[in-house]
């Protein structure tokens, strides 16, 4: 099984790398992580649980902050940048910031446009900061039900189209990883066997290519 693909986009940097991945997004060595989490921000399973677990108190302390800046009610689609927490000097030393998103339901009328912002948004945040590299999970393709082969689609035009309006973004690696996070997800495990192979239909059907 292949856990690795490179996507090209035509007219990006030759130094510009953009990955579809099933290992952890902790391990990626990415400056940013995304989590994804829920319209309330309050602490769940997946990749939200595992941040807040790996980033402890000081990353729990901070997206509660956002909780309440929002009311509990946080809009799907926006990013919002936080510091770590004991992620940079626990986990990884290379994980600098967190940008949190909520991903839509899948019965979501506007779940494309909601999710292509998830994408957008933080690219952009990560740009206006100078980032250089940025990890994602497969936003909204969890328990949330997304589609794998149209959030592929989404998220593959969302990089594509950031690409192209910032040609000299410092922004040159970015990932998107899966969701399983330990080895007894089996549930995780088999949604991660579908990202790859939609990924790869994602691109087949764009003016992309994968190796």
């Amino acid at each position: 099984m292949v856990d690795v693909i490179n996507i090209t986009i035509p007219n990006t940097p030759k130094d510009f790398n953009f990955q579809i991945r099933r290992d952890s997004i902790l391990d990626i060595n990415a400056q940013v992580i995304v989590n994804a989490a829920n319209t309330q921000l309050t602490k769940g399973g997946g990749i939200d649980g595992l941040i807040h677990e790996k980033g402890g108190q000081a990353y729990a302390s901070e997206h509660t902050k956002l909780s309440k800046a929002y009311q509990q009610n946080y809009p799907e689609g926006y990013a919002t940048m936080l510091s770590s927490g004991d992620l940079a000097t626990k986990v990884n030393s290379t994980i600098t910031n967190v940008i949190v998103v909520a991903g839509p339901q899948s019965d979501d009328p506007d779940y494309e446009t909601k999710l292509y912002n998830c994408y957008r948004n933080s690219l952009e945040l990560a740009h206006k900061q100078g980032k250089t590299s940025i990890a994602f999970p497969s936003i909204s393709t969890g328990i949330f039900g997304g589609d794998m082969n149209k959030s592929a689609e989404v998220a593959v035009k969302a990089v594509s189209d950031f690409m192209l309006a910032h040609p000299d973004t410092e922004l040159k690696t970015i990932s998107i990883h899966g969701y399983a996070v330990n080895d007894a997800d089996a549930v995780g495990a088999r949604r991660d066997d579908a990202l790859i192979p939609a990924y790869q239909k994602a691109v087949s059907a764009t003016p992309t290519s994968t190796s």
